[in-house]
């Protein structure tokens, strides 16, 4: 959404306890910045399908760090059974988890943010872009120690 004073203030104190956060990018299908995941130090994640292309209504911007799957997903369905979402939000997790183990070997916040992000695949354009971010998460190598 649009720029929240509280909100940053909010974020800002709690990143100086060593809190980090992860937000969507947005499903606006515009290039624009989107809150909370366009305030420093919150990690702006995108989603892609599984043929890794981004998502069609993903907001694009200079928010995005990072992609991650968030489209065509089976989710709960209220009342029972399964249903198929897709969205920047529910790309989310995905990148949460990961920054979740890293921190598990790198306690440092910018340290394991900065660890997540080389750790990605480049998609689109060569380096960071608009639509990607740093690229495509790879979790498989989260937390591994490098020598």
């Amino acid at each position: 959404g649009p720029p929240n004073k509280l909100l940053e203030l909010a974020l800002i104190m709690a990143r100086r306890q060593g809190m980090q956060f992860v937000g969507a990018a947005g499903n606006t299908g515009k290039e624009e910045l989107r809150y909370p995941a366009a305030y420093e130090g919150v990690l702006g994640v995108t989603a892609v399908d599984a043929r890794e292309r981004l998502y069609r209504r993903a907001t694009r911007g200079a928010h995005v760090d990072i992609a991650a799957p968030g489209v065509d997903l089976r989710a709960p369905a209220p009342g029972g059974g399964a249903r198929y979402v897709s969205g920047t939000s529910f790309a989310v997790p995905f990148a949460a988890a990961a920054l979740l183990l890293e921190r598990a070997y790198r306690p440092d916040p910018e340290e394991a943010g900065a660890a997540l992000l080389q750790r990605v695949r480049d998609l689109g354009p060569p380096g960071p872009d608009p639509s990607f971010g740093h690229g495509l998460l790879q979790s498989p190598g989260c937390g591994a120690r490098e020598n």
